[in-house]
C-alpha cells in the first residue's frame, strides 16, 4: 500500500470535507493576527498619550473586523481622549443601539457623555450600565460622580466615600479633577514664613525633635500641624539640613503656597525636587504657566507634579490632556484620590 499517496489524497480531501478552501481560512487567520496586532499597539499607544496614532491603528483594525465592539470602544476612546466628543458619541451611541444589554458598552457611553459634559444623560447610561451588571464596581462609582457633577456634591462624595474608592484610575482622575473644578478642597492661609537667622546660638537638639514629629505627622495624613512643626524646627536652627525642603513638602500637601515658594526662596530653580515643589505652588497660586515651566525640570514620576499639571491643563481648557495626567498621577500614588476626597468632604459637609 502507498501510504504516501493515501495521505496525499486524504490531505487534498479535508478543505472539501470542511467545506472552506486551505487557502481562505490562512487569510482569516493572518488577518485575525493582523486585527489584534493593530489592537494591541493601538491600546500602547493611547495608554503612552498618543491617542491620534492609536484612532489610527484601531481604524486600521476595523478595516479588518467592522464589527468588533471593543476596538469601536477603543476608537471612541481615542476620539474622547482628543476632545472630538460628537464623534465619539456617534460610535458610542451605535453600540449601545446595537448592544442594548451589553454592560460594557452602555458604561463606556455614559463616560464618553460624562467628558462631554452631559452629566445627567451620563448618569441615565451608568444606571442602565449597572441594572445589567450588579457586580459591576465600575457603574455605581461614575453614576455618582455624574450626579457630583450635576450639583449633589455631598451626597455622591458620601456614597464614593462608603464603600471605598474604586481601583480604577481613569474613574478617579475624573473625581480629582471634578475636586479641583469645584474648589472643593480647603484653602488655607499660608501663615508666618520661617526663620532664616537666630539671636542666639541655635538649637539643634529642639530643632531636630520638631522635624521628627512633623515627620510622622505628615506620614499620618496630618500636612497642616506637619507644617507648624517644622516652622518650629526652623525657628530653633534656621540651618537645619533639608529643613527648608521638608518645610515646602509639608506646605503643598497643606495647600499652603505661598509658604512652599517662602520656604524655597533662594534655592536652585534647576533642582528636580525645587522645580517640583515650586511648580506645584505656583500652579496652586494661579500662575499656570509658570508653574508648567517650572515642572518641566521636575522628576515625571512625581505623581504631586503630574496632578498639579493635571490642574492647569484643566484651567487652561485642556480636559483630555488633563485627564491622562490626572491618571499617571494616580497610578504613582494610589492614596491621591482617598486623601483629596476625604478632605473635600470634610470641607463640604463639616
Amino acid at each position: 500500500m502507498n501510504t504516501s499517496a493515501t495521505s496525499s489524497r486524504r490531505c487534498k480531501a479535508w478543505p472539501l470535507r470542511w467545506g472552506w478552501p486551505v487557502a481562505d481560512r490562512r487569510r482569516s487567520l493572518l488577518a485575525t493576527l493582523e486585527v489584534d496586532r493593530r489592537f494591541g499597539r493601538g491600546q500602547r499607544l493611547a495608554h503612552k498619550g498618543d491617542p491620534s496614532g492609536a484612532e489610527r491603528e484601531f481604524r486600521a483594525a476595523l478595516q479588518l473586523s467592522p464589527a468588533h465592539p471593543h476596538i469601536r470602544i477603543h476608537l471612541a476612546m481615542a476620539l474622547a481622549d482628543q476632545g472630538r466628543y460628537k464623534e465619539a458619541l456617534a460610535e458610542t451611541s451605535a453600540l449601545a443601539r446595537e448592544r442594548p444589554t451589553d454592560a460594557v458598552v452602555h458604561l463606556f457611553h455614559g463616560r464618553t457623555l460624562y467628558d462631554a459634559g452631559r452629566y445627567a444623560e451620563a448618569e441615565a447610561a451608568f444606571s442602565r450600565a449597572a441594572e445589567l451588571s450588579p457586580d459591576n464596581h465600575l457603574a455605581p462609582a461614575y453614576r455618582l460622580l455624574a450626579r457630583a457633577a450635576q450639583g449633589h456634591v455631598g451626597e455622591a462624595l458620601a456614597g464614593l466615600k462608603q464603600p471605598g474608592l474604586t481601583g480604577s484610575s481613569a474613574f478617579q482622575a475624573r473625581l480629582l479633577l471634578l475636586i479641583e473644578e469645584r474648589s472643593l478642597l480647603p484653602k488655607r492661609p499660608d501663615g508666618p514664613a520661617p526663620a532664616t537667622s537666630l539671636s542666639g546660638a541655635p538649637n539643634r537638639r529642639a530643632a531636630k525633635r520638631h522635624a521628627d514629629r512633623a515627620a510622622g505627622l505628615l506620614e499620618r495624613g496630618n500636612a497642616n500641624d506637619a507644617v507648624e512643626k517644622m516652622l518650629k524646627a526652623l525657628a530653633a536652627d534656621p540651618n537645619l539640613p533639608d529643613g527648608r525642603e521638608y518645610l515646602a513638602v509639608a506646605a503643598l500637601y497643606a495647600r499652603r503656597f505661598g509658604l512652599v515658594a517662602e520656604a524655597l526662596r533662594g534655592r536652585n530653580k534647576t533642582d528636580p525636587l525645587v522645580a517640583m515643589l515650586l511648580g506645584c505652588a505656583s500652579i496652586g497660586l494661579g500662575r499656570l504657566d509658570e508653574g508648567l515651566r517650572l515642572l518641566e525640570a521636575a522628576d515625571r514620576r512625581s505623581p504631586e507634579a503630574r496632578y498639579y499639571r493635571a490642574v492647569a491643563l484643566l484651567a487652561k481648557g485642556r480636559r483630555p490632556q488633563a485627564v491622562r495626567e490626572m491618571e499617571a498621577a494616580v497610578e504613582l500614588d494610589w492614596e491621591l484620590a482617598r486623601r483629596h476626597v476625604a478632605e473635600a468632604l470634610a470641607a463640604v459637609c463639616g
